[in-house]
């Protein structure tokens, strides 16, 4: 009989899981995810919908699937409780000529070091995350916006560093 409650009552945190997950990726609806348990959390980051997953071409037409940076920062605040942060160390962001087919363009290369902690179940985990991104000069950007960038993928490699999105490690080595 024990194990039957046991059961039913994991079956129904997972529910309550499942569609406080949903609720908050999907409709944008936030509650205590602290109520859950972390175990379920945590399990929910490592496979990705494929409605979150993109693609950027690269060289002779290979498609490389990414994560979008608002997913990884919804998926950590999701399993931390809104309880992560970053303290940026250094960065640095270079401006160059390159030629390009359109003639020479300035290049902003922005690189990032950051130290970005978790708590997670009552554990903070902490990691240095370096990033960067490249941006050519646009009148609509800015040299702050290639680094707000490099910021951004630094949050997606500190999410995968976790987990998120174990489900893409094929795909990704394939490509």
């Amino acid at each position: 009989m024990e194990k039957k409650v046991t059961t039913k009552k994991k079956n129904t945190k997972l529910a309550e899981t499942k569609l406080a997950v949903n609720r908050y990726l999907q409709d944008n609806v936030i509650t205590d995810f602290s109520t859950l348990p972390v175990e379920m959390r945590m399990s929910f980051l490592q496979e990705v919908p494929k409605k979150f997953i993109k693609e950027r071409i690269i060289g002779n037409n290979i498609k490389l699937p990414y994560i979008d940076h608002f997913f990884a920062e919804r998926v950590l605040n999701f399993i931390s409780n809104f309880n992560w942060g970053s303290e940026r160390l250094n960065s640095v962001i270079e401006e160059r000529k390159v030629k390009t087919k359109s003639g020479e363009k300035t290049m902003y290369e922005a690189t990032v070091e950051m130290k970005m902690w978790i708590y997670i179940g009552g554990n903070k985990i902490e990691r240095y995350i370096a990033s960067g991104h490249n941006a050519y000069e646009n009148p609509a950007t800015t040299k702050a916006d290639a680094l707000q960038s490099a910021i951004s993928k630094a949050n997606t490699k500190f999410a995968r560093q976790l987990g998120l999105g174990a489900n893409m490690i094929p795909d990704e080595s394939d490509a």
